[in-house]
């Protein structure tokens, strides 16, 4: 095997280092042509992307009470083209056509194969080095994306608690400590009493009688993911206790 690789001329590696880039960038020109690339990723990464793809069809199936199995299917089959490919014929060419050949024939017969068998292999070891190298970021990125997405559910939870708390204010007659079917004047002092969680972070805004604008602001657990402060941006009126406004 070798010595098959020795005997190659470096017009040979330009060849096999093009259709090595050319495998490489197959998902940017479906990109181009198809518009779609996702599945192709699994082509490349088929274990790497094997939970994601999991995670998605759990989420779908719960969403609509129905296995998704055909939508994933152009993923399951680039995911076993890959491993075809890339782990089994790749390897297999290189080690049957590089175990050696009797007779000239053969042996320019074997010479193909074994070059396609390298590029399969080459494709997929630079790729693995690829994905070695980006995937702890990946994964860093990916945690910090939830812990943005955390604290923005947790924010509006707790907005919405204010809203609510709001909207009870001002059904409720003066006499009962409400605000008698107004906002006219409302602060989070007023309200929270009512609440099971520290106000500093947030903003009540009267509008009008019939309109208050709540404000969060807390900064970004994140700051790679997101550089500014979270704000959260909500109106509440008698029709609507959450009017979500803007988000970022």
């Amino acid at each position: 095997m070798l010595k098959k690789i020795k005997n190659i001329s470096w017009v040979e590696w330009v060849l096999i280092g093009g259709f090595v880039i050319l495998l490489l960038g197959l998902p940017l020109l479906a990109s181009y042509l198809f518009g779609e690339t996702d599945s192709w990723g699994t082509l490349y990464s088929p274990w790497s992307h094997a939970v994601n793809i999991n995670t998605e069809i759990a989420i779908e199936e719960f969403r609509s009470g129905q296995s998704p199995d055909e939508m994933f299917l152009s993923y399951h089959l680039m995911a076993f083209l890959g491993i075809l490919l890339f782990y089994i014929i790749g390897p297999g060419l290189l080690i049957i056509n590089g175990i050696g050949a009797s007779g000239a024939k053969r042996e320019n017969g074997s010479r193909g194969t074994f070059q396609v068998g390298l590029v399969l292999v080459l494709a997929g070891i630079i790729n693995l080095g690829l994905e070695a190298a980006i995937s702890p970021t990946v994964h860093q990125n990916s945690r910090q994306s939830a812990a943005v997405s955390e604290l923005k559910d947790q924010m509006r939870h707790e907005m919405l608690k204010i809203g609510i708390a709001s909207y009870e204010h001002y059904v409720l007659p003066d006499s009962l400590g409400g605000n008698g079917g107004s906002f006219e004047g409302l602060s989070l002092d007023a309200i929270a009493a009512g609440l099971d969680f520290p106000t500093t972070d947030y903003r009540l805004v009267p509008v009008s009688d019939t309109l208050v604008k709540i404000v969060g602001v807390r900064p970004s657990p994140s700051p790679s993911v997101q550089k500014d402060s979270i704000r959260l941006v909500a109106h509440s009126h008698p029709n609507t206790i959450m009017d979500w406004q803007q988000s970022n």
